[in-house]
């Protein structure tokens, strides 16, 4: 319901109310990636690069991938909040893999440093950006892991989707002895994909 008031004192001319209310159930629309960042140098801190065409209330997700014997806890850059943060062994490495999220402000910087308990290599960090996801209550409507300790194939975790407009986004990291390279279903777009090495 609303209600408003007018005045005029010009005889003559006629005024139209828009009666159609904004958008109550926005959709959401992909807005890029930012560059992905990897090292293979011990370090301790980690990079996230700002998607372009980010504006305020895009929600930005980003991925931070570590693979290294020693397990850090990953830390996020201020302002950016840890959604999930997990361990898994390949037998030989332990991949800490790290799920964080943040809404866009008005002025971004051209990116953000976070930091690791533990000096590791190799490093690799990613992240893409939503339009129509502005709502920090609700961003994130389930959230959910699968692992697994070896195998050539992800299966990605079940969610219970409570909401008819939300998105499926799944994030995933891998370890080995070599670069590697994956393909995705016909139900799946991806947006970023990249690889460092030992």
């Amino acid at each position: 319901m609303s209600a408003f008031a007018v005045s005029d004192n010009v005889t003559g001319g006629s005024m139209v109310a828009n009666i159609a209310p904004p958008a109550a159930n926005p959709t959401i629309s992909y807005v890029g990636r930012g560059t992905t960042w990897s090292t293979d140098n011990n370090t301790t801190t980690y990079t996230i690069n700002r998607p372009s065409g980010v504006v305020a209330g895009d929600l930005m997700i980003a991925s931070v991938a570590v693979s290294d014997p020693v397990v850090p806890t990953i830390t996020a850059p201020t302002g950016w909040t840890i959604v999930r943060q997990l361990t898994e062994s390949d037998g030989w490495a332990l991949l800490r893999f790290a799920v964080l999220k943040r809404t866009a402000a008005r002025s971004e910087p051209a990116s953000w440093t976070g930091t690791l308990s533990a000096t590791v290599k190799p490093v690799l960090t990613q992240v893409v950006a939503y339009r129509g996801a502005d709502d920090a209550a609700s961003q994130f409507v389930a959230e959910n892991t699968s692992q697994s300790g070896s195998g050539n194939s992800i299966t990605t975790a079940t969610v219970t989707n409570t909401d008819s407009r939300s998105w499926r986004v799944s994030i995933f990291g891998s370890s080995g002895d070599y670069t590697t390279s994956w393909s995705s279903t016909s139900e799946v777009t991806e947006r970023a994909d990249s690889t460092a090495e030992y």
